[in-house]
């Protein structure tokens, strides 16, 4: 409120001042030699107007701080709302590696796709989420591969009944990361080292989204790499198995 006070002391203050001058007639017989020394109230006045700028300035700064802080916030815990439906999770990663793929061969990369027949061949989950994660895991692994392959992999990890625990994984080899700014990566919206966001233009969408997905569908995501060699981010999510899925 204060803030906001001063504010607006500032702007009548500058009002004040603009009116003043252009209400002083423009004439020889009040015209002031250049080298008169300024009046005290003309100095006060000129001292309000640059200060109400100041603080206008620092408000700008202030609110342009706090949208910042909301997004991030907001990108950190995304309000999520799951759907359920049949899906085929061989055709899903075809679909999204499809989107990818002209990405890919433009820089020469290859994209794999490994899915293990023991997945159910009809899973239920939220179609749109799963598209989500795996665009967005892909594009990171795109971006910070140069030359190379990149993989997805699928495999079945646990059936019990009507659930089956599934495990995707994107495998590249990119430029990696080391242990410290791995953990960063995963937690927030952070850049990999200099050389490498140079090279790259940082993480992408943010691996913090991914995680928030993952942990809403009731899995675990996890990563591992090594600098030059390349990453491996993977998630184990549990899905319904449709009745009479092989």
């Amino acid at each position: 409120m204060r803030v906001r006070a001063a504010i607006r002391a500032g702007l009548a203050a500058a009002v004040m001042l603009a009116t003043s001058a252009c209400s002083i007639p423009n004439d020889d017989t009040l015209a002031l030699p250049v080298t008169a020394r300024p009046d005290p109230w003309q100095t006060w006045w000129a001292y309000l107007g640059y200060a109400a700028v100041g603080l206008l300035l620092l408000a700008a700064v202030h609110r342009r701080q706090a949208l910042r802080r909301q997004a991030q916030r907001h990108a950190q815990q995304p309000d999520i709302e799951l759907k359920s439906e049949a899906f085929d999770l061989e055709h899903l990663i075809d679909d999204c590696v499809g989107l990818l793929a002209p990405q890919a061969s433009k820089k020469g990369i290859a994209l794999v796709v490994a899915v293990s027949p023991a997945i159910p061949r009809t899973l239920v989950g939220d179609t749109l989420r799963v598209r989500q994660l795996l665009v967005n895991l892909l594009g990171n692994a795109l971006k910070f591969t140069p030359e190379g392959e990149v993989v997805v992999r699928a495999e079945l990890k646990q059936r019990s009944g009507e659930q089956a625990l599934v495990r995707l994984e994107v495998n590249d080899t990119g430029v990696g990361m080391d242990e410290p700014t791995l953990q960063r990566v995963l937690e927030t919206f952070r850049h990999t080292a200099a050389s490498t966001t140079r090279r790259s233009g940082g993480t992408g969408l943010g691996l913090s989204i991914c995680k928030s997905l993952v942990e809403k569908m009731g899995g675990e995501i996890g990563a591992s790499s090594q600098p030059a060699v390349g990453s491996t981010f993977w998630c184990e999510i549990p899905f319904g198995v449709a009745p009479q899925a092989e």
